[in-house]
């Protein structure tokens, strides 16, 4: 807001400067232009300099000068040489001078010292102008016989006061007009990012124009969307933690009353005992699961970099998901398209969660009775050769528009609180293979299933 005051108060200083530039020029030009005695005064002035120009020796100058004179103008045309009087208008003039060549009273020498030199001025009280015609071996002295009645310049002083007024008075409105958008776009953004910071993130702004503030604007919408959708993802985390938290508690807390009151058998209370120690485990790693997430995003889990040789943790992979799959009615193959042994600089620990959350999802969302790829193969790209770890499930396709959100915490393809999880895995996928300078891509059609390809540089 001082900001805009400054600005406004700067065009309105502005705004009154090109009016009274304007103003003064305008009264100066209207007052020089339409005063008749100072128009005829410079008609008078230009036809006899551009008469005199055309002199030459021998012209007859009274056929030359034969027009009328402008009130109280006179000129006198001397001999270059000996500054003796040739003619002169009006024809009282010339009479004087012939009076005074005639009575020997002619002073020349007087005469060309009281035209100071550059023919500036006769005396205080006369004005003068002179133009030499050395062709002809002429002098033009004009001058004003009524004392101090012209002005002292016809210099362009009074057009380009006025056209400076005038350029500076629409250049003011303009950016007056400018300013005003401006300001009212300015104090627009303003208010939006107090709504902001008020938590108030359903709203659009929209302003007006094509400069960098309406670009801002835009901007502006792209950030109040992603936190909007950043918001929407935390409250959907929110009834996702509260749920799969709340489950297994409410199991345990269940069967803790059920044995305070005695209501469990002796005989039962082994099955009990066991139940309540399976939901006690995934509670546990429920909460381990989201301080896992919470130490890759934040950058506090510590990477301890091995190389590995990659075929030995796959093989123990599929005798850890060979039975769980055949119980699902699906079938899990590992397909090892490299015929060399393949070791990789990584974290052990997060290389094989990142697998587990890949084949779990697969096998999560995968039909009855297809089957799961984990197949490695290599390939060279422009960071060069590359060992490229795909995880392919046969199931329902993912739409395009959402195959991004997947990896988005807090995500699931479905809002069902049925399914079992935060929403998490694929974030974890991601952050772990952010935090290897690794790459990760998603595919997804009915011909060809759904395909997570993982893109590992190849340590030569």
């Amino acid at each position: 807001m001082r900001m805009r005051g400054k600005l406004t108060l700067i065009n309105v200083l502005s705004i009154l400067l090109a009016v009274l530039i304007t103003v003064t020029g305008s009264i100066v030009y209207f007052a020089w232009v339409m005063n008749p005695s100072i128009r005829d005064y410079y008609n008078t002035r230009h036809q006899i300099y551009n008469c005199f120009r055309t002199v030459e020796s021998g012209s007859v100058l009274e056929e030359v000068f034969d027009f009328p004179l402008a009130e109280e103008t006179a000129f006198i045309i001397l001999d270059t040489t000996s500054h003796s009087p040739v003619f002169a208008r009006p024809d009282s003039l010339a009479m004087t001078l012939q009076n005074e060549v005639d009575m020997g009273r002619w002073q020349p020498a007087d005469f060309v010292r009281r035209l100071s030199g550059n023919w500036n001025s006769l005396d205080d009280e006369f004005y003068s102008e002179s133009l030499i015609n050395r062709e002809a071996g002429l002098t033009l002295v004009f001058f004003s016989l009524k004392p101090k009645a012209r002005p002292r310049s016809e210099g362009p002083w009074p057009f380009v006061l006025l056209l400076t007024g005038t350029a500076i008075l629409v250049a003011s409105i303009l950016s007056a007009i400018v300013l005003q958008k401006t300001g009212r776009n300015i104090n627009q953004l303003e208010s939006a990012t107090r709504r902001i910071a008020a938590g108030n993130l359903d709203f659009n702004l929209a302003l007006r124009g094509g400069d960098e503030i309406t670009a801002l604007a835009t901007s502006f919408n792209a950030m109040r969307m992603s936190l909007k959708e950043e918001q929407a993802m935390r409250n959907r985390f929110l009834m996702g933690v509260s749920h799969d938290l709340k489950t297994p508690l409410t199991t345990i807390e269940g069967f803790l009353e059920a044995i305070r009151d005695g209501l469990i058998e002796d005989d039962q209370m082994p099955a009990v005992i066991e139940r309540l120690s399976r939901k006690s485990k995934l509670l546990e790693s429920r909460i381990m699961a989201l301080i896992d997430y919470v130490k890759m995003e934040t950058g506090e889990w510590q990477l301890s970099l091995e190389n590995v040789e990659l075929k030995s943790i796959l093989t123990d992979l599929d005798e850890i998901y060979m039975d769980e799959f055949r119980i699902l009615n699906r079938n899990f193959r590992i397909r090892y398209k490299v015929n060399h042994e393949v070791l990789i600089r990584m974290d052990t620990n997060l290389f094989v969660r990142m697998l587990e959350n890949l084949v779990n999802n697969a096998l999560k969302y995968s039909s009855v009775e297809s089957e799961v790829v984990l197949e490695i193969d290599e390939e060279t790209t422009a960071r060069g050769t590359e060992v490229v770890m795909s995880v392919i499930n046969h199931g329902e396709v993912i739409p395009p528009e959402t195959l991004e959100l997947v990896f988005e915490p807090f995500y699931r393809a479905s809002n069902s609180r049925n399914e079992p999880g935060f929403g998490l895995g694929l974030s974890i996928v991601r952050s772990v293979v952010d935090a290897h300078g690794w790459k990760i891509t998603i595919h997804s059609d009915a011909e060809k299933g759904t395909r997570f390809q993982v893109y590992i540089p190849q340590k030569k």
